[in-house]
């Protein structure tokens, strides 16, 4: 997974002269962070448009471009559940009729 963080910018590295990827202690950090961001079903296209909010604590950032997607999720997530409950309904009350 890191690799893939690597790849789309998310956590950069260096090169060993071996050829293998080298990451200090913040990038593991950002790793934490970006799992976190994931987590909250954040995409890693999402993730990379908050790098300049994502800093050197692992927890999820506070800054607005964060705090307004986290709201966009929100709302996205509370119309699925309002599709999912009138779904519920009409397979109970489906179930019901029998």
């Amino acid at each position: 997974m890191v690799r893939h963080y690597a790849n789309a910018g998310l956590v950069p590295s260096v090169r060993d002269g071996n050829g293998y990827r080298d990451f200090d202690r913040r990038q593991v950090v950002r790793v934490r962070q970006i799992q976190a961001l994931l987590g909250l079903g954040l995409t890693v296209a999402q993730i990379a448009d908050l790098q300049p909010c994502l800093g050197d604590d692992p927890e999820p950032p506070t800054c607005p471009a964060a705090r307004d997607l986290f709201w966009q999720r929100l709302s996205s997530i509370d119309a699925q559940v309002e599709v999912l409950t009138t779904l519920r309904e009409r397979i109970a009350a489906t179930l019901e009729r029998d």
